[in-house]
Order: structure tokens, then sequence, then C-alpha cells
């Protein structure tokens, strides 16, 4: 079974390298913005990273100007230190990647996964949504021939490996055969990031296969 604190801390140190797909590094800089114990221990993260940087003797860049040029051209993240979290509203990670608030995302129905979806696109080979779970409802049971991570964003989930709550953050993986269910007292809208499709399992499941897009 795979350890969600190992897993976590795993992203969060990749996060500080700046080696994640585009996907994950939104999804991490979200969770940042709402939870305040992890943003402070990636400052130190950081602040550990840049002692090490200042030790490494420099070296020549090759083609230095090019460099500049796409480094310029890229679009940022925003910048997420000291940032306090904000009551219901969308991470400005999140609303900068997908355009507009949680408000105002035009919701599709997927009637057989029994959830409301906005299918994101591929960047950087991995598969990025939005969903929203109806209060006391659950997605059929399934696996993953690669990683989900997910960030809840409004209300909260339990799939017998945990409770996951707003802003807290649900790795899984092909050791992981699952069914996320809401809590009662409200939807629950998350946004997932998957870098292979997932596997659904259980007699349902398979019954449902070659009609839902996972």
């Amino acid at each position: 079974m795979l350890e969600q604190a190992d897993a976590i801390d795993a992203l969060m140190a990749e996060f500080v390298s700046g080696t994640l797909p585009t996907p994950i590094q939104v999804l991490l800089a979200s969770h940042l913005e709402m939870n305040q114990s992890n943003r402070e221990w990636v400052a130190n993260l950081e602040a550990l990273a840049g002692i090490e940087l200042a030790d490494i003797e420099p070296v020549a860049l090759s083609d230095r100007d090019a460099m500049l040029a796409r480094i310029l051209a890229s679009q940022a993240l925003p910048d997420i230190s000291g940032k306090a979290e904000t009551p219901d509203a969308t991470p400005d990670a999140l609303r900068h990647f997908i355009g507009s608030t949680i408000a105002d995302i035009p919701w599709k129905r997927n009637r057989f996964a029994g959830i409301d979806e906005v299918q994101l696109g591929k960047f950087d080979g991995c598969k990025a949504t939005l969903f929203r779970l109806p209060a006391g409802q659950g997605v059929p049971h399934h696996t993953h021939h690669g990683t989900e991570i997910t960030l809840v964003l409004q209300g909260a989930f339990s799939d017998g490996t945990g409770h996951f709550k707003k802003g807290q953050i649900s790795v899984a993986d092909g050791t992981v055969d699952h069914r996320p269910i809401a809590g009662r007292d409200e939807d629950c809208i998350c946004f997932a990031v998957t870098d292979a499709p997932l596997r659904l399992t259980g007699p349902l499941g398979r019954f449902i296969a070659p009609f839902i897009r996972v």
C-alpha cells in the first residue's frame, strides 16, 4: 500500500527542484496556498536548496541567450510565498492555469462515473481534470496504471486509504484499489492529475468500462 506521507514528501521535494510536469506543479502550488504547515516546510526546503546551490562551483552555460529567451517566454506560476488561505476561493495557481474560478466552471455530467467533470487536457504527458462528486456518492472501484494525484478544493472524500479534506492531497498508484466517496455534508470538488489511464475494477466497473473516459 502506498504511504501517503512519503509520497507527498517526495512530490514536495520535486516541486522545489522544479522537475515536475506543469499540471502537478499547479496542483502542488494550489495545495500550498491552502496549507500553511506545508508552505512553511517547502520554504525550508527551498532555503536548503539555495544553500546547496551556493556551494556548487559555477559552470558556463551553453547557448545562454536561447535559454534566457525560453525562460522569459515561459508562463510562470504565481508566487505562493507567504500567501494565506482564502475560504471558498479558487487557488491563484489553479485559476491561472484554467483561466477561471471554480464557480465559473462549465461542468459536464459523466453519468457512468456519477460525477460532473471538466477535462482540462493533457500537458507534459499528464491528464488534468476537475471533477465534482455529489455529497454522499462515490465513483466506481478502480486502480491505476500509473499515478493519480488529487487535490480537494471543496468538501471531502474517503476511499479506504484515508479521509481527505479541503486543501489535502491524495496520491494513488497501482497498489491502490479504491472507491472515493464524498462526505455527506456537501459536494466534493477536486483537481486531479494522472499520468496513465485508470483501470476500473469490480463487476460494475467492468460493465461500464467501455462507456467511461478515465
